[in-house]
């Protein structure tokens, strides 16, 4: 068989391939409903609502990975102008010195 006949045979079936495929693709488009405009929403988060959450993520990956729920040392001050700050100070207590030296290498 000639090489050339061969590429020529290939080429017109992926374009007849790809056609067909197009095809489908746009009729499919036209059928699915339109999503609504997204609407804004205001969501109002405390510092408990961080910690609630920051608790869930740790205890959903140590189920995960077979880790227990390690004790954290964190304590939060609701009297405190920045109400993040024990969070602050709690992960940058738990940093690994690779963590630390990344931090440094970005200031």
């Amino acid at each position: 068989m000639k090489i050339d006949l061969f590429k020529k045979l290939i080429k017109e079936a992926v374009a007849e391939a790809v056609r067909e495929e197009l095809t489908n693709i746009l009729g499919e488009q036209q059928t699915k409903p339109k999503l609504n405009p997204l609407q804004e929403q205001n969501l109002n988060f405390t510092s408990n609502d961080v910690m609630t959450t920051r608790t869930n993520i740790r205890e959903k990956m140590g189920n995960m990975f077979g880790f227990e729920e390690p004790q954290s040392q964190l304590k939060v001050d609701n009297n405190s102008e920045n109400p993040y700050l024990a969070f602050i100070a709690d992960s940058a207590s738990t940093m690994t010195p690779q963590e630390r030296s990344g931090l440094k290498n970005l200031g």
